[in-house]
């Protein structure tokens, strides 16, 4: 049908008559028409059959989808061989960390970056569950307090592991304010804030992206900036061993632990928002 040997993506079936069955590999390898004929090809030979099998199986972290095509002298059929994503690419992007701010209520994101020079352009994108996100829809302004390496953990459970729509997270913080009149954090803690005026909102899904023009800003130290990756090194606290005899799951961004055997595939952590792909069994 094809030869495998001098076919770049193609190779013998796993677990299969490599006489009559062969393997694809969907890493952007195998040709795409070539492909596309094959899965033709054994239609045509199998098409007057009454009874076709489907299944998925799951190995090693490769997905493998399965056609059994059946005919009268000979069994022809496609492995489709996928190698799965692992999320954790996602936590190898550089991130600064942020207490963003609107009226009197903040939430931390990771998510601003400075877009263009001219105009002083930035964005941001903010989870839309977030009690901080609909003010920024309802006022067009926000600030952002630029996080330092000398931020305390206490600091990230104030602002990331509560709603605003629960507590006033500004009840027993000395308030300070940016000309805009809206709050930003002066402390040790930060280095620097801005404060910005949207132009462009973009809905992503889960998030919506704020485009924003800077208005306004002050340097406050030369600490360095805190990043993702330090917090998870530096700042965020090992988990215990008390931690770790609880029967359940653990988010490892925030910490939540959800209680049960199994963990839903579609579960979101109510703290933090990140998908059931960030736990990890207790």
């Amino acid at each position: 049908m094809i030869n495998t040997s001098s076919n770049r993506g193609f190779f013998g079936a796993y677990h299969m008559n490599k006489t009559n069955w062969i393997s694809v590999a969907l890493d952007g390898t195998a040709d795409d028409e070539k492909v596309k004929m094959l899965v033709d090809l054994s239609f045509e030979m199998t098409k007057n059959k009454k009874k076709w099998q489907y299944y998925a199986q799951s190995y090693n972290n490769v997905l493998f989808y399965r056609i059994i095509l059946t005919c009268k002298y000979v069994n022809v059929g496609i492995t489709v061989r996928r190698i799965m994503m692992d999320n954790k690419v996602m936590r190898k992007l550089t991130y600064g960390l942020f207490v963003l701010t609107a009226r009197d209520n903040g939430c931390i994101i990771n998510t601003a970056i400075q877009v263009a020079s001219e105009p002083n352009t930035i964005s941001i994108a903010v989870n839309k569950e977030d009690y901080t996100h609909d003010m920024i829809v309802h006022t067009g302004e926000f600030n952002v307090s630029i996080l330092s390496e000398k931020a305390k953990f206490e600091t990230f459970k104030h602002f990331g592991f509560q709603s605003g729509k629960d507590v006033d997270k500004f009840e027993e913080i000395e308030i300070t304010r940016a000309v805009n009149g809206i709050t930003v954090i002066r402390t040790e803690e930060t280095n620097a804030y801005f404060c910005a005026k949207v132009i462009e909102a973009v809905d992503l899904g889960s998030h919506t992206l704020f485009i924003a023009s800077v208005e306004d800003g002050e340097v406050l130290s030369n600490d360095p900036s805190a990043t993702y990756a330090y917090y998870f090194s530096d700042i965020k606290p090992k988990a215990n061993e008390k931690t770790e005899t609880k029967k359940g799951w653990i988010c490892t961004i925030c910490g939540y632990i959800y209680e049960g055997e199994v963990l839903p595939e579609d579960f979101i952590c109510p703290v933090c928002k990140h998908p059931a792909s960030d736990f990890r069994k207790l």
